[in-house]
């Protein structure tokens, strides 16, 4: 009969033979560019922002995990919820990011449409960050606001030729970077109102640092030989004590 010592050691085998390989495959993308000083929606945060942003630099890093799986969306594209960190430095300021929820199909995320004919159904890649604050910008725009911001990126191809399938492995820093447009949104509620701003900015460069935080396992049939041998010469220990007792 096996011995209780035995049965916990191959139960605790199957526990680590059923494991699930907890992986991630995290990319960062760091993308820069400048504003162009165009600027659509709420007339006073485009008064107020426009001359703090026009024609100044900014550097946003993005990083996504490439191993989210995708939902579908209407229309066709797939969702990923798959950004992970964003931060930007732009005009001299810099911004902290909050968290993602998971409320939201614009924020966090990337929306991905492998698109199947010119002009009507163009290519896209679209990634929506987190949402951003600055409170050096607050003080800036002299408004008595705070303001949210989020600096969103847009792929799209209207010869629907770039992408050939709906996943988030498209070679972002290798995309024409005239198919690539950005937009700052600045967003300000005070529990009666919502305000909104978008400011475009240019894209004049994109650079990937992958990282694999895939952590290696044993293939299952090393493991169970590396386990039974552990259990094998521990029942043989508390043998020979036994017997020498």
């Amino acid at each position: 009969m096996p011995t209780p010592f035995l049965c916990r050691g191959l139960a605790a085998l199957a526990l680590l033979l059923a494991a699930p390989l907890a992986s991630a495959a995290l990319v960062t993308y760091t993308v820069q560019g400048s504003f162009t000083g165009a600027a659509t929606d709420d007339a006073a945060l485009i008064a107020a922002l426009n001359p703090l942003l026009t024609g100044q630099s900014l550097t946003v890093t993005v990083t996504l995990d490439l191993a989210t799986a995708g939902s579908p969306l209407p229309g066709g594209a797939t969702l990923y919820r798959a950004v992970t960190a964003s931060t930007a430095l732009f005009a001299g300021f810099d911004s902290t990011s909050g968290s993602c929820p998971n409320v939201s199909e614009l924020i966090c995320t990337v929306q991905v449409k492998d698109g199947q004919t010119a002009l009507v159904d163009p290519d896209r890649f679209h990634v929506f960050p987190a949402i951003a604050h600055s409170d050096a910008l607050d003080a800036a725009a002299g408004l008595g606001q705070h303001l949210d911001l989020q600096f969103m990126l847009f792929f799209t191809d209207l010869s629907a030729l770039a992408l050939t399938d709906d996943s988030l492995g498209f070679d972002l820093p290798g995309a024409n970077p005239a198919l690539i447009s950005g937009q700052l949104g600045v967003f300000s509620s005070n529990g009666q109102t919502f305000d909104a701003a978008r400011f475009a900015f240019n894209v004049s460069r994109i650079s990937a640092d992958g990282t694999d935080d895939t952590q290696p396992l044993p293939e299952p049939g090393s493991l169970a030989l590396t386990l039974l041998a552990f259990i094998s010469l521990a029942g043989l220990r508390r043998t020979s004590a036994a017997h020498r007792s």
